[in-house]
């Protein structure tokens, strides 16, 4: 999974280079007033919050349709998925090889993403799985091993047989099939393009609200220097900044609700 800094990293790292532009106007301009009104008008946590937002709106989504994800830097990674692996072993005793994984595996070619196969030992089932779905790309488990870290996540999708709960997708991003990263209730591979879909709209979310919640940010900074802003102005603006960046996020709920009424 690819690695990112936590929330209170970006945070500290705000502040430090926050606390260093206060510091520069009140050497420049000997106003105290003005390096403290720079310091309310920025707002280091605003769009780190809006980014939390994203992705609970996103896990509400993909949650009403019984898609469950277990962090949200799970989604986070999903986002920069180019590889998807399929179990070809399950995928076979799970009789769904008709027509719609040929068209599953479109779709995801039409998104940008690699379908590809886990074919272990049995490599004669794997390529017929492979000439059905229009697959070449077959890995064995020493493939997987080799790409623990990939440049980008590989997304390893393998299907579970419960008596009580029935047949759910399983998605690791690892080369492990015992590790759910997400959960799809269901056997159906339509979700599959819905859960990634919604994992790159986050994860843009997220990045737009990191560099509008900074240009924001600092421009409140340059205005506050600048003798423009007052301590009050400056708390608005603060306000203000985080109200769109909360809007903003909040955008990924509607964008669910909306695709509810079309079929994949």
């Amino acid at each position: 999974m690819l690695s990112e800094p936590s929330e209170t990293k970006k945070i500290l790292m705000s502040m430090s280079v926050l606390l260093c532009f206060a510091v520069l106007i009140y050497w420049g301009t000997g106003e105290m007033v003005r390096a403290v009104t720079a310091v309310i008008a920025f707002s280091p946590c605003a769009y780190l919050f809006a980014g939390s937002t994203a992705a609970a709106g996103a896990e509400l989504s993909l949650a009403r349709r019984s898609i469950l994800v277990r962090t949200t830097s799970v989604l986070r990674a999903l986002g920069h998925t180019e590889t998807i692996v399929f179990d070809c072993n399950v995928l076979s005793r799970a009789g769904i090889l008709d027509t719609d994984f040929p068209r599953i595996v479109t779709t995801l070619r039409h998104m940008g993403l690699h379908p590809a196969l886990r074919a272990d030992d049995d490599t004669e089932t794997a390529a017929r799985i492979g000439t059905v779905a229009g697959i070449s790309d077959l890995r064995g488990a020493a493939d997987m091993n080799r790409e623990t870290k990939p440049s980008a996540p590989i997304a390893l999708v393998h299907f579970h047989q419960c008596a009580a709960h029935g047949s759910s997708i399983r998605i690791a991003l690892s080369s492990s099939t015992t590790t759910a990263d997400a959960v799809i209730l269901s056997d159906d591979l339509h979700a599959i393009p819905v859960l990634i879909r919604m994992a790159r709209r986050t994860r843009r979310k997220i990045e737009q609200n990191e560099i509008f919640g900074n240009t924001l940010g600092f421009i409140g900074v340059g205005l506050a220097a600048a003798g423009i802003l007052t301590p009050i102005s400056g708390a608005l603006w603060h306000a203000a900044s985080a109200l769109i960046l909360l809007l903003n996020a909040a955008s990924l709920r509607s964008v669910g609700e909306r695709e509810k009424k079309f079929a994949f």
